[in-house]
């Protein structure tokens, strides 16, 4: 392992090439609209020479407002983007990405592993999440996973969503008394109730999205430079070669799969080296997965940033740059009153970022890592596509 200390606001990547990493959608297709039109800007606005990098950070759907919009929206840009020389778009898995799929790729929904035990909360909720990715086979999927894709995932939003889309009535209520309540699944749930409702659910999921979800699956990091870019984080306390080179395929057994994925996706790795306990290495991560809370206006959190509108009573949402060795785009896309899109920009001799702000999702704010705010307004090609945020 290298001993240089590198840092996400001076790391190289090659010549000619810019990068834009988009982070946790969360199925907020509103700014989403405007934040795919800034970046399309700024692509065809570059050289001819030029290749840029397109990279959604994974956690698509779920929890916002409409997630098979949302998924169009990447769709369509990406079909847009093939047709521009020099462009190359990258779909990374994201946990809630891999949820989605595997509730496609399940034949049937079986007894929990791990059987619920109301004395246990402390750990029920990471009981169940290993009971579910530790199921060796992709085509049975615990119902305890199934319920915590739908209750702690917030799945359940994008399962409206899509019943909405394919004209079907989508009942709540419903849902809970099959599944159980927002508390824990039912133990004595009718799981052949269950998979008839997991099989509704899928066939309302476009046959597009559905390839989607199977294509992404798979994807967990991309390498550009002295950048890696992945779902959660990556295990510093191995080296990156250790980890870039498995082929996850050729894995002995599922346990050592399931860890293998979990350091991309949850960042979460076998050694038990979490992303904060280094102050280096060998390379930057960017990531998304942990919601940042640093807002522009907390003083005391925004060291080098300076990116406080002129106009507005607060800053938005920044990227977590604490840590010279990792940077974290997910801004908390959800927070209802200061969650934001960010896309992090780096142009080969200069880093900046882009944010899209819930509370004005049509503007998108510009800034660097030392100066203040530029901003932009952004107005939509098809005024439809802009709707006010519920």
């Amino acid at each position: 392992m290298t001993s240089a200390a590198l840092d996400w606001r001076t790391g190289k990547i090659p010549e000619n090439t810019t990068v834009f990493a988009i982070g946790d959608i969360h199925g907020h297709n509103s700014m989403l609209v405007t934040m795919l039109e800034a970046v399309e800007e700024k692509i065809r606005a570059l050289p001819m020479t030029t290749t840029a990098r397109v990279i959604f950070m994974g956690d698509n759907t779920d929890r916002g407002p409409n997630s098979p919009r949302a998924i169009d929206l990447i769709l369509d840009f990406r079909s847009r983007m093939e047709k521009v020389p020099n462009v190359i778009v990258n779909n990374l898995c994201g946990n809630h990405d891999e949820y989605t799929h595997r509730i496609i790729a399940a034949e049937r929904i079986v007894p929990a592993i791990i059987p619920y035990n109301p004395n246990e909360k402390g750990e029920l909720d990471e009981k169940r999440l290993w009971s579910w990715l530790q199921s060796p086979n992709l085509k049975e999927m615990p119902i305890d996973g199934f319920w915590d894709f739908l209750v702690k995932g917030g799945g359940y939003t994008a399962v409206k969503d899509y019943f909405k889309r394919a004209g079907k009535e989508f009942s709540e209520n419903d849902l809970w008394d099959v599944v159980g309540g927002k508390d824990a699944p039912r133990k004595d749930a009718d799981l052949a109730a269950v998979n008839k409702w997991r099989q509704e659910f899928v066939d309302c999921i476009p046959p597009t999205h559905q390839q989607f979800f199977a294509d992404t699956f798979n994807n967990m990091f991309v390498e550009i430079g002295d950048y890696i870019f992945t779902h959660a984080g990556a295990d510093p306390g191995r080296t990156w070669e250790a980890q870039r080179d498995v082929d996850p395929n050729n894995l002995d057994d599922h346990f050592t799969r399931v860890m293998y994925r979990n350091g991309f996706l949850w960042g979460k790795h076998p050694n038990n080296h979490w992303v904060d306990n280094s102050t280096k290495w060998e390379k930057v991560i960017v990531h998304g997965h942990t919601p940042s809370v640093v807002r522009a206006n907390d003083a005391a959190l925004l060291g080098e940033f300076g990116a406080i509108p002129k106009d507005a009573d607060r800053g938005p949402t920044l990227p977590d740059g604490q840590k010279p060795w990792r940077l974290c785009v997910d801004t908390c896309i959800f927070d209802p009153k200061d969650g934001a899109l960010t896309c992090f920009v780096h142009d080969g001799s200069k880093v900046g970022f882009m944010s899209v702000q819930k509370r004005d999702p049509n503007r998108v704010v510009e800034y660097s890592v030392v100066g203040r705010a530029q901003e932009r307004v952004h107005k939509a090609m098809n005024p439809q596509l802009h709707p006010q945020p519920a």
